[in-house]
């Protein structure tokens, strides 16, 4: 457990600016006077997730993999909720497609760097 804090910052430090870049580069326009505190407590929201994989500690590749693909949605399901009630962003598939893809993206970013460092 006492490796807990720095994968998470590590987790953090990845993924909260790929979230941030990726969302912010799409076509969603804020319905906020702070969109850009809003959109980093999106980044940062999401991350809620990495406490709970840590806990459930999957230690079969097969198992670790499937776990992280539940992450994933998980966090593209929240991705486009927020897009949906927050955003101009339109219910459909062509949300949900890039909400999971920002999901992806960042989530495979992170389990890159945390597989990397553990060589």
């Amino acid at each position: 457990m006492d490796q807990w804090l720095p994968a998470y910052v590590l987790t953090c430090a990845i993924e909260i600016p790929i979230v941030f870049a990726m969302i912010s580069g799409l076509a969603w326009r804020l319905r906020s006077n702070h969109p850009r505190l809003e959109l980093l407590a999106l980044a940062w929201a999401l991350q809620l997730t990495h406490p709970v994989l840590w806990l459930v500690n999957p230690s079969f590749p097969t198992a670790a993999l499937l776990a992280e693909a539940v992450i994933v949605l998980v966090e593209g399901a929240g991705i486009y909720a927020w897009a949906v009630a927050r955003t101009d962003a339109p219910r459909g598939r062509e949300t949900a497609t890039m909400a999971l893809a920002v999901a992806l993206c960042a989530n495979a970013a992170s389990l890159l760097a945390g597989l990397l460092l553990s060589l």
